[in-house]
């Protein structure tokens, strides 16, 4: 799929990065391993999130998911072990697969528009995070 993120540009070495305009999926292991990345913003174009795609990222603090993602792929987020903090500003509630997100019990705070917040309540993926929402 030519709006397929495959990989993290290896030459990057900023703690920060924003997935560019245009980029709907982000590949599986796009991120894979990727030790320099702390925070990350995707792009309103974002749909989809690819299993595997952020895992063994060791030091993800905080990932910020614009644009409407429609689902989030198993163990998407698997073993980032400095996670602290996704922040889904979008309009709709993403499917989340088997191990999508860092286990509930490692206090991953997930911050989702007010509005919404009876919606994740209502989707049965959501209900292990609901004590971990936030809303703003």
């Amino acid at each position: 799929h030519s709006n397929t993120l495959m990989v993290y540009p290896p030459n990057k070495s900023a703690s920060h990065y924003t997935t560019p305009d245009k980029v709907e999926i982000i590949g599986a292991n796009a991120f894979t391993d990727t030790d320099r990345i702390q925070t990350i913003t995707l792009s309103e174009d974002v749909r989809y999130i690819e299993a595997q795609a952020f895992e063994r990222c060791p030091r993800l603090e905080s990932v910020i998911i614009n644009g409407n993602v429609e689902k989030i792929g198993y163990h998407a987020f698997h073993d980032c072990i400095s996670l602290k903090r996704i922040t889904i500003n979008s309009f709709i509630v993403p499917e989340i697969e088997s191990g999508s997100l860092p286990e509930p019990s490692l206090g991953v705070e997930i911050y989702v528009p007010k509005h919404l917040y009876k919606n994740y309540t209502r989707v049965i993926d959501w209900q292990d995070f609901i004590p971990y929402i936030r809303t703003y």
